[in-house]
């Protein structure tokens, strides 16, 4: 079964656009079922439950109960090792 993904920045274009596309490659070679959706902080506050994860450059209000995953590393390149292990395992549980 596909896990649904959601790539979240402030405003739902440049910053996410960037992940999604990182996140993309990573899970095609892992091999790794998923759908990701790019989208704002705004709009997944009232839409978390449809996402089993949600991989975010920005604050995340408190009371989104949809685990989040900071992204940040991913575009930087530092720590992003870490955060695609941590993103894997998420997936696989």
């Amino acid at each position: 079964m596909s896990k649904k993904i959601a790539v979240i920045c402030g405003t739902g274009a440049a910053t996410s656009t960037i992940i999604m596309n990182k996140l993309t490659k990573f899970l095609e070679e892992k091999q790794i079922k998923a759908r990701t959706t790019q989208s704002n902080v705004n709009a997944i506050a009232n839409s978390y439950e449809d996402y089993d994860l949600i991989v975010s450059t920005t604050h995340v209000p408190n009371s989104v109960t949809t685990k989040v995953i900071n992204a940040v590393p991913i575009l930087t390149g530092i720590g992003a090792d870490k955060v695609y292990d941590e993103i894997e395992k998420e997936l696989n549980s």
